[in-house]
């Protein structure tokens, strides 16, 4: 069974790993690359590299409606297409090239967190389980029959990095039993049926800290975009990004102090500051310009003062 391979991050190439290792896999089909970094260099995405070091085809259509790279997916001739965070809707003219239907593996329990970011979603609204799911790609986001489904509980520890990890092997073994079932021709398909809760970009406004939510709701913040980082400003107006911190709650001190107030320190820990509910210690944070380090050694140097604010 011949098959088309659709992504583009790191996240992807696991998956594209196992197909290209187990399966009769005749292309891949990647987002183009981009500038990156403060000199806007263009660097290749992921999935382009694994490609030219494996030596088969990548497409990086602008546009996937274009008529001669249509041609040149048909001609190929590929029975399913197989979806792993591309990054873009894809029109039903390529859609409707696949005999056998054009699938996406998607990281959560559809119908729950439709969208392009369901691991950092789950973690910002506190989810006590998350999962995988591969469905059937229609003409609408994240809406198609589902063909296979499994969960997992989210721990109170995870944060982004540890729930990738946790869902990429549930979702290669969920590919594996998917497309034997699709090789036997005995694929069984759900509707998605429950709640729809939506799972959108990212935006900056979302990084940023307001110390006056709970020291739960920050937390929750600072573990779901651990990737770049949750922020705040330092009394200097400098960005200091907070990688790892832990809630206090109800806040043990300093319940005079107004939210964003460092209320204390830890020595050999970090330091704590107080939310608009409860108070968060902070453990591991990056400054603007420096390199990411525990709290403790960042206190040493930033001279900051019991009472002074985050903003």
């Amino acid at each position: 069974m011949k098959i088309i391979f659709f992504g583009t991050p790191l996240i992807a190439l696991p998956y594209l790993d196992f197909l290209h290792k187990n399966e009769n896999i005749v292309a891949s089909i990647s987002q183009p690359d981009k500038p990156k970094g403060r000199g806007q260099k263009i660097e290749e995405v992921p999935v382009k590299s694994f490609c030219k070091e494996k030596n088969f085809p990548i497409f990086q259509p602008a546009n996937l409606k274009e008529p001669s790279f249509l041609s040149e997916i048909s001609n190929l001739k590929a029975e399913i297409g197989m979806v792993v965070a591309y990054g873009k809707i894809i029109p039903k003219e390529l859609i409707n090239i696949f005999p056998l239907g054009l699938f996406n593996i998607h990281f959560s329990l559809l119908p729950h967190l439709r969208g392009a970011a369901p691991i950092q979603w789950a973690l910002l609204l506190g989810d006590r389980v998350s999962g995988v799911t591969i469905f059937q790609i229609g003409e609408s986001l994240d809406t198609g029959h589902i063909l296979a489904q499994k969960k997992i509980e989210i721990e109170e520890k995870d944060d982004a990095i540890s729930l990738e990890k946790k869902l990429i092997p549930l979702g290669i073994q969920l590919l594996e039993e998917a497309l034997a079932a699709l090789k036997k021709g005995t694929p069984e398909t759900k509707v998605q049926t429950g709640a729809i809760t939506l799972a959108p970009c990212l935006k900056k406004e979302n990084y940023k800290i307001h110390w006056e939510k709970s020291s739960i709701e920050i937390s929750r913040q600072v573990r779901a975009l651990i990737h770049n980082g949750a922020y705040c400003n330092l009394p200097n107006g400098k960005i200091l990004k907070i990688l790892k911190a832990d809630p206090i709650f109800p806040a043990i001190e300093g319940d005079e102090a107004l939210p964003g107030a460092m209320t204390s320190f830890e020595r050999g820990k970090g330091f704590i500051v107080k939310c608009g509910i409860g108070s968060l210690r902070i453990l591991e944070l990056k400054e603007e310009g420096k390199k990411a380090q525990d709290a403790w050694s960042f206190l040493q140097g930033a001279r900051l003062k019991i009472n002074e604010k985050f903003f």
